[in-house]
């Protein structure tokens, strides 16, 4: 499978760039071309061996197709990963066993804060001044607040100001999220007992890393079929399957007593984690608006006998979701050909044609799922801690009194458990969709948990993607697959 890479930020990337790819590969005769916006890449994993590895696991699975070959084109956008965040098919596994709840706070990505913040240099290094005494006073968590208020900060009316939210329509629109807002030391304290939940969590399903999600060096022989490995887990946790509750004043009052000072700056470094993820999943939506799409568009008009699938995972997700709001146009009003989801940082609403608990409002996306000619997958696991515990906790808006004490299902994510408010979509296994094949079109939920399941916090589950089974569901969608 011949690869290419495409930097999004790149002007040398650009659509001539572009053009020149799709060039070569109408001149080469390929007939399908998988695009794979992936997660958030830094320094601390190695973008091009995850590039790699996901390339050889494509390859192993593809089927010869009597019209053409096959190739990958990986985009890179501008992101980050945290110090404490390993990737396994990076070469950069976590330990064998279960990592304490705890972030080592003596490590603050300072520059990648200042990369990803232009302009922002002052709030950086007041935040890095911060997190280095950690002083033992409620009013320093309560500035750690503020500052992370400034780092993110957008004028009023800004481009891309609602582009952290995945909802639309509402009686009052809503782009800010409540851990912004509210007093920043409960804040830290619920993030301190969602760090504490994750760990005894992962401890409980047994979720520790082994040789089926190392790096491609590691791995020895293929895995097995899905089909052999059993039914797919429940759920690690009842607290993730139960809607949040309203949280009374004098419980949130008990807030500054129930933790340490000490205790709390976990929950603080958290915080800035979740805000940090914040901005990054308004820039994917701009990003996937703005240049994912126009890339698809190029690549489409110069070589319309390639067929374009778009792959996403975490933000990368939210980066190739976004595209479909200005990748049609009126020549080719479905120019992608399939859609495939993994671990999505999204609302899982975002394709809802209406909200449950709103008078009116629907998913931002509910109107462009016709981009898409083939299937719409949406991979989806219920080990994905990241998502299943922080991202409704980070996405939850202000105004909003639900969910304080449980991860409130109504702001839950795609990537746990699927796209909700969506008539009609098939609810699928892993093992059945490889063997019986996937829907035409339309959107399909595909329950990964069978496989995508290990790691230890702070992103449990979220990264364990890279494996055959999973390669070969993108090439299901893609009517790409060969024979299990």
């Amino acid at each position: 499978m011949e690869e290419h890479t495409w930097n999004l930020m790149a002007p040398a990337s650009g659509p001539d760039g572009l053009r020149d790819l799709a060039g070569r590969l109408a001149a080469a005769g390929t007939g399908d071309l998988i695009v794979f916006a992936h997660d958030r890449h830094g320094r601390w994993d190695e973008p091009a061996a995850v590039e790699r590895h996901f390339g050889r696991l494509l390859t192993a699975g593809a089927a010869p197709r009597a019209e053409g070959g096959v190739a990958l084109l990986n985009v890179r956008w501008p992101s980050m990963r945290f110090p404490d965040e390993r990737v396994p098919a990076s070469g950069h596994a976590p330990p064998d066993t279960v990592r304490d709840a705890a972030p080592d706070l003596s490590v603050f990505p300072l520059d990648d804060l200042l990369a990803l913040f232009p302009g922002r240099a002052d709030t950086v290094y007041a935040l890095d001044d911060a997190f280095r005494h950690r002083r033992a006073r409620h009013t320093d968590l309560d500035d750690v607040g503020l500052l992370l208020r400034r780092l993110v900060a957008l004028p009023l009316g800004a481009p891309g100001g609602a582009a952290g939210s995945d909802t639309t329509g509402e009686i009052v629109p809503q782009s800010d999220p409540a851990m912004l807002f509210d007093p920043a030391v409960e804040v830290c304290g619920r993030f301190t007992d969602f760090l504490e939940l994750m760990a005894e969590t992962c401890e409980e399903a047994d979720t520790r890393p082994s040789a089926d999600n190392a790096g491609p060096a590691e791995q020895a022989a293929p895995e097995p079929l899905l089909e052999d490995r059993g039914d797919p887990p429940e759920v690690p946790d009842t607290t993730l399957r139960e809607p949040g509750t309203v949280t009374s004043s004098d419980e949130l009052d008990a807030d500054r007593g129930r933790h340490s000072v000490p205790h709390l700056w976990d929950g603080a470094y958290e915080l800035l984690r979740q805000v940090t993820y914040h901005a990054l999943r308004r820039r994917a939506a701009v990003l996937g608006r703005e240049r994912l799409a126009a890339g698809v568009r190029t690549l489409r008009a110069a070589a319309p006998g390639t067929r374009v699938h778009l792959v996403g995972h975490g933000m990368g997700a939210r980066l190739a979701a976004h595209a479909l709001t200005e990748v049609r146009t009126e020549r080719d009003p479905a120019p992608v050909a399939s859609l495939t989801l993994l671990q999505a940082a999204v609302s899982h609403h975002v394709f809802a044609p209406s909200i449950p608990w709103q008078l009116r409002g629907r998913g931002r996306l509910h109107d462009v799922v016709e981009a898409v000619a083939g299937p719409l997958v949406v991979g989806h696991s219920g080990h994905d801690l990241l998502l299943g515990l922080m991202f409704p906790q980070a996405t939850k808006m202000t105004g909003d009194a639900a969910g304080h004490t449980t991860p409130d299902r109504r702001w839950g994510a795609l990537g746990f458990d699927g796209a909700q408010g969506v008539d009609g979509g098939p609810e699928l296994t892993l093992a059945t969709a490889l063997r019986a094949g996937l829907p035409e079109s339309g959107i399909v939920n595909v329950d990964t948990s069978a496989v995508v399941r290990r790691g230890g916090p702070p992103n449990p589950g979220h990264d364990d993607i890279w494996h055959e089974d999973v390669a070969r569901l993108v090439l299901t969608a893609a009517g790409l697959a060969g024979p299990a």
